[in-house]
């Protein structure tokens, strides 16, 4: 609250929301951060942690842990890698572009550290064993909503990327009706880093 709507609403527009993303191939829809009046003290509090009108893709949000393993720089979307043959060899590899800053390497050190803190915290849970090996860093989120004013079983999130100290994969998962973040998500994210990585 003491941030106010301004100073949210830019930080998130430096991570994408509210702009049209488009990349090699691909069109994102656009995330939304809203914008409040003073007034809204709860709604801009809210805002601050992902609820209130905030709306985001999972795009949006990989983007967003790709921009913490990127020392802060959002990249341009791209669904390919890379082109190879049958047999594997690479035929063409696409170039990878910075699209801008969004925060300093300084500040995305810091955050990194934090979710990677995520992950270390719930070692022996039931959820963190499907990143033993794996080395990652992540951020669960519950995104609740309601139908025609009644709470529904919220979405479950997760983002992050891995390995840490070398980061080779972003990833964001929703799971719709999933619950909070650190049940269906993490345990999704967990599995589909381990693929990604060849574990």
């Amino acid at each position: 609250m003491e941030l106010g709507n301004d100073k949210l609403k830019a930080t998130a527009e430096k991570f994408g929301f509210n702009q049209n993303f488009r990349g090699s191939g691909i069109s994102i829809e656009k995330s939304r951060f809203p914008e409040y009046d003073d007034a809204y003290e709860g709604l801009i509090a809210q805002s601050g942690i992902g609820q209130a009108g905030l709306l985001a893709t999972p795009m949006e949000m990989a983007m967003v842990a790709a921009a913490v393993a990127n020392e802060g720089d959002i990249m341009k979307p791209t669904i390919i890698k890379e082109i190879k043959t049958s047999s594997g060899k690479t035929v063409r590899g696409l170039n990878t572009e910075v699209l801008y800053e969004a925060i300093s390497p300084e500040n995305a050190a810091i955050i990194k550290d934090y979710m990677i803190g995520v992950v270390q915290d719930r070692i022996g849970t039931s959820w963190s064993n499907v990143f033993n090996g794996v080395n990652a860093a992540g951020k669960t989120g519950t995104a609740d909503y309601q139908v025609d004013g009644k709470d529904q079983v919220p979405h479950s999130w997760f983002i992050g990327f891995a390995p840490a100290d070398d980061p080779q994969v972003a990833i964001a998962v929703i799971v719709e009706n999933g619950g909070t973040g650190s049940t269906l998500a993490a345990q999704v994210s967990g599995k589909v880093l381990k693929a990604a990585l060849g574990q």
